[in-house]
């Protein structure tokens, strides 16, 4: 289980790099790699992601499918954000936002899980 996500998150974070390869998005917006919103970004999701998975664990998930559910959360919860941004803000979906917040919520989850 615990390789399928990683699979899944390397093929996510190539993903998101072959995306934003100019380092611009949206209306020529800079959404560079190490801005301050990202550090907002890895910190939040992998809080999200440890107590997603510390829930799980809680509730009798095995140590592996608990952070497979806190990664998830993780995901979900970024995608929204995301899709927030996009739609209501009017500004744009950001792949490095999202490739924060997969490494942050993996980190917890993994931190919290055990697996």
């Amino acid at each position: 289980m615990l390789k399928t996500v990683l699979l899944i998150l390397v093929i996510f974070l190539l993903t998101a790099c072959a995306a934003t390869a100019q380092n611009k998005s949206h209306r020529g917006k800079r959404d560079p790699w190490l801005g301050e919103d990202k550090v907002y970004h890895f910190l939040t999701s992998s809080v999200i992601g440890a107590a997603a998975t510390k829930i799980a664990v809680n509730n009798n998930a095995a140590p592996c499918d608990a952070v497979f559910i806190g990664i998830s959360t993780t995901f979900v919860i970024g995608s929204g954000k995301e899709w927030y941004d996009k739609t209501v803000k009017k500004t744009f979906f950001s792949w490095k936002d999202m490739a924060w917040n997969i490494a942050g919520g993996t980190l917890g989850s993994l931190a919290v899980g055990g697996c």
